[in-house]
């Protein structure tokens, strides 16, 4: 037993652990923790557990491994984003959706999906937890849809031992309260609302030939809140990083209660945006800045944060129990990859099972690597590099990252210790 390559000292027994993405203050150092577990059975299991340890001979057995249980891992629980429509009565011009007809999914989805969640239970006694992503579009254009799928799934909730958990992604600018009072029946509710910037901005970005998105938005999250956990997703570029206090200020103004969560994003590229100029690079030293600026900014109010969209991939696209639905039944290993063929792993009305295996999109281990040759610690945050920005932007090369997190991880250790943050980065 050895010290993983995925550990990344800090220095005065302070770690971050990339594996599972936490900041650790040890009592000693990890070497001498891991000469003591072989006496102690509980600094030995604490170890194991939490990923510190490995029994790999090398590197590319430790990424081997890696892979290995992301998909064991994997068995037990499900992830369905499911695209009830990709139509939206706003226009936002950086969509990832642009490129693509818009259009909405029939009820023979809905019974193909019911079908294959029953024979997946029935197959796969390991089965536990069911995560369903309401998806859009906007997916409360279609109400009816809406009401059809979360009364299927309330059905296999009721008649299953098992977690399922919700996501509503929306606009907010539709409520639908017989609908919403549906959701009680699920383990966890939750509902994420996205801003892009502060009044005249977000109207701007939204595109939709109304001034008022804004307000209207603003105004029915106590309604929201209501039913479910408010997410505010926050999608920043380098035009709209300086309105996000002031965003804050508003949005908790409109809150009867005071604890929801800001996900924090840097708008990434599309098939369908050439406006692309005042998006970060992902390898920006500004990048790293901006998401620390914002993350200061909530500990200073006092409001949750969500720092995850730094670390990407991992993702659903290695993922076999992790995929995403189309309108035309179409399964994508990508949620931001609509009707790009690449992606497209079967199709929800001739698939026989909702574990689909995803080999292909694994990196291929390659010796000559710069990620193998330099034994780099941040592969599971990394592989290589996002395969859907490969895609899109035409070229496979290794989007190496190192040099960005040896500077954003210690920063953000500071950050968090000066605030007495607990060891997540989402929580």
């Amino acid at each position: 037993m050895k010290a993983s390559a995925f550990i990344y000292d800090l220095g005065g027994f302070k770690y971050f652990n990339i594996r599972t993405r936490k900041f650790y203050n040890l009592k000693n150092d990890l070497g001498s923790l891991i000469a003591s577990a072989r006496d102690n059975s509980k600094i030995n299991s604490w170890l194991v557990k939490n990923y510190f340890v490995t029994e790999c001979e090398n590197y590319e057995d430790e990424i081997r491994e890696f892979n290995n249980i992301k998909k064991i891992r994997n068995r037990n629980e499900i992830t369905i984003t499911f695209t009830v429509t990709t139509k939206c009565e706003q226009k936002c011009a950086y969509c990832f959706q642009n490129h693509t007809d818009r259009s909405s999914m029939d009820i023979d989805t809905i019974n193909n999906l019911e079908k294959l969640l029953l024979n997946e239970i029935e197959s796969n006694k390991e089965l536990k937890i069911i995560n369903l992503i309401l998806f859009g579009g906007e997916p409360l254009l279609e109400k009816e849809l809406c009401h059809e799928l979360i009364d299927r799934v309330s059905k296999i909730k009721t008649n299953n031992n098992l977690i399922i958990n919700t996501v509503l992604t929306t606009n907010g600018n539709v409520i639908d309260i017989d609908l919403f009072d549906k959701f009680k029946v699920f383990d966890t509710r939750a509902v994420q609302i996205t801003f892009d910037g502060t009044e005249a901005d977000h109207n701007k970005s939204r595109g939709g030939g109304s001034d008022s998105f804004f307000q209207e938005i603003v105004k029915k999250l106590k309604v929201y809140e209501q039913y479910f956990s408010v997410c505010i997703k926050y999608n920043f570029n380098k035009k709209n990083i300086n309105q996000f206090s002031s965003l804050v200020d508003t949005i908790e103004n409109n809150f009867a209660k005071k604890n929801h969560l800001y996900k924090l994003e840097a708008l990434q590229t599309s098939l369908s945006y050439s406006d692309q100029d005042y998006f970060y690079h992902i390898n920006d030293k500004s990048l790293s800045l901006a998401y620390l600026e914002l993350a200061k900014i909530c500990i200073d109010k006092g409001v949750y944060y969500d720092i995850e969209s730094i670390f990407r991939p991992p993702c659903s696209v290695g993922a076999p129990y992790s995929l995403t639905v189309e309108p035309n039944g179409d399964l994508s290993s990508c949620v931001s990859a609509f009707s790009i063929p690449f992606f497209k792993i079967g199709n929800i009305r001739e698939t026989d099972s909702l574990w689909i295996e995803r080999d292909r999109f694994i990196p291929k281990i390659n010796p000559d690597d710069v990620c193998v040759k330099t034994k780099c610690a941040f592969y599971p945050i990394c592989e290589t590099g996002c395969i859907y920005e490969k895609v899109v932007s035409g070229d496979d090369s290794i989007i190496c990252r190192k040099k960005f997190y040896n500077e954003f991880i210690p920063e953000l250790h500071s950050i968090r210790e000066q605030s007495n943050e607990d060891d997540k980065l989402s929580y």
